[in-house]
């Protein structure tokens, strides 16, 4: 687990290595190539929850970048993150008018437009937000849509599997277009 943030900052990054809440501790390895109930493999099972968790990721880098642009910028202009662009001007970590800030919230929107493009109902939708981008566990998901804790794990792989085929679908109709 990482230092920074929360445990809920942190979910994902458990998640991805066990592959649920504490407490299941079923490792993914035992599961690839292992096909479900639908076309989708564990593998793209775990593509489409990487995907999603990027939202939480590029989210911690910028709390971070705003934490050192707050904290650590007065002590001498040495931040750590200093960097020299093309044209030798200094720029610092993540803040809002670098391009890498810019990157990391055009990426966080598209996790979240992808969630609302899924073709799947409103519930399994806002399971995977409440999830996904707040940082929800799927326990609190239930709670706070008010189905019970197993509808809103079956939500939960239900929308996992949706968004898998969308992003399998997303890379076919983008490795075409490449080779136009």
């Amino acid at each position: 687990m990482g230092v920074i943030g929360t445990d809920k900052e942190n979910y994902c990054e458990y998640e991805n290595k066990y592959g649920s809440e504490p407490g299941r501790e079923e490792k993914n390895e035992e599961r690839s190539g292992q096909r479900f109930a639908s076309d989708v493999t564990a593998e793209e099972l775990e593509k489409a929850r990487d995907y999603l968790c990027s939202y939480r990721t590029g989210l911690c880098m910028l709390n971070c970048a705003e934490y050192e642009r707050r904290y650590m910028s007065g002590s001498g202009g040495n931040t750590g993150f200093v960097c020299l662009d093309g044209e030798g001007k200094e720029y610092s970590g993540f803040d809002g008018g670098d391009l890498d800030g810019t990157l990391l919230r055009t990426r966080m929107f598209g996790v979240r437009s992808f969630i609302e493009s899924l073709r799947c109902d409103t519930e399994t939708k806002m399971v995977l937000f409440w999830h996904y981008i707040k940082g929800r566990s799927v326990s609190e998901c239930a709670e706070l849509i008010d189905i019970s804790r197993a509808g809103a794990y079956r939500k939960r792989k239900h929308g996992l599997e949706v968004a898998a085929r969308a992003l399998r679908h997303t890379v076919r109709k983008t490795a075409g277009q490449m080779f136009i």
